[in-house]
């Protein structure tokens, strides 16, 4: 199996605009969200892919769920479901949280990479051309994950692209 995996910030991933109710900030997310779905569009297309793996919110809808459905890929949130992590005693925020250890968040995001890799080659099934869509955090331990499995991986970070701006609110506050 060969994967293309996208690593992102999540703040891209939503398919509503965003926060802010100034015209030219919209304009500026829905232009971040559109080239995003080009991109995903573009390499599903271009690789063939045939299943979308992606780590994001349950409950909302992603860019790349809409993109799936568009080119009629199958698609999975391979994301731990909240009562998944309850029962995995992964608190919600746990990575933000500077009273939470290294090592717990190490551990944690182990837990995590290891469901997210497992839900990917369940969901994959018997395709060839794979795409995963997580965290930038998340994309080499899932890299290695695959290969350890003799399938290829490889890894897109999302702020190589000459268009995406990383940090949104310091653009908007100092450009628009």
């Amino acid at each position: 199996m060969r994967v293309l995996i996208i690593g992102i910030n999540h703040q891209i991933q939503s398919a509503t605009i965003g926060w802010s109710n100034d015209p030219k900030a919209q304009a500026f997310m829905d232009d971040q969200k559109r080239r995003f779905a080009t991109l995903l569009r573009t390499e599903m297309r271009e690789r063939g892919v045939r299943f979308v793996g992606e780590e994001t919110r349950h409950g909302d809808t992603s860019i790349a769920e809409g993109v799936c459905g568009e080119e009629t890929i199958r698609y999975s949130n391979i994301e731990m479901s909240p009562e998944a992590r309850a029962q995995a005693n992964i608190p919600p925020g746990y990575n933000e949280d500077e009273a939470v250890s290294d090592a717990d968040k190490s551990r944690w995001n182990r837990q995590r990479e290891e469901f997210m890799l497992n839900a990917t080659i369940a969901g994959a099934g018997q395709v060839e051309s794979v795409l995963v869509i997580c965290g930038n955090m998340h994309t080499a331990p899932i890299a290695a994950g695959l290969r350890g499995l003799g399938h290829h991986a490889e890894v897109l970070d999302l702020q190589t692209q000459d268009w995406y701006v990383e940090d949104w609110f310091g653009h908007m506050m100092h450009n628009l």
